[in-house]
């Protein structure tokens, strides 16, 4: 969640650069709303064709990686600009310095910041796993 900016902590500059990050981050994350609606409504249709034609079972494993490795794509890039907006709002208590109207994501590394991290994560993982198994288990088993 982004934090409330107090105004008599930061020049207006800062203010404006916090705001343009924090309209970043809402812009990733309806991203990751939206490929999350796609991939809900594929799979719907997906699970409806794959009981009459087991090859469609194994084809919509394709989609289902693909819109897993998106939402993870959006989902750490959200992450490393919720970074960079909580090191702006701490000031001049932040160990990073980031000049104004950048955005340093390189600087975001490690951990909470790594692709596998977030590509296993659980907001991601049970929502792609599931279907991509339900899938291997119809080609294999009906």
């Amino acid at each position: 969640m982004v934090k409330k900016i107090n105004n008599s902590d930061f020049s207006e500059e800062q203010i404006k650069h916090m705001e343009l990050v924090k309209s970043d981050i809402q812009q990733l994350e309806a991203y990751s709303f939206q490929i999350k609606g796609w991939h809900s409504t594929f799979i719907a249709a997906s699970m409806l064709s794959a009981t009459q034609n087991k090859l469609f079972a194994l084809l919509a494993i394709i989609p289902i990686i693909t819109f897993w490795l998106m939402d993870t794509y959006y989902i750490q890039a959200a992450r490393k600009y919720r970074g960079i907006y909580n090191d702006l709002t701490r000031g001049r208590f932040s160990t990073i310095e980031i000049k104004p109207f950048t955005f340093p994501v390189h600087n975001y590394i490690g951990e909470r910041f790594s692709y596998i991290n977030v590509l296993t994560s659980v907001s991601i993982l049970p929502f792609y796993l599931p279907p991509l198994i339900i899938m291997l288990l119809i080609y294999f088993l009906v």
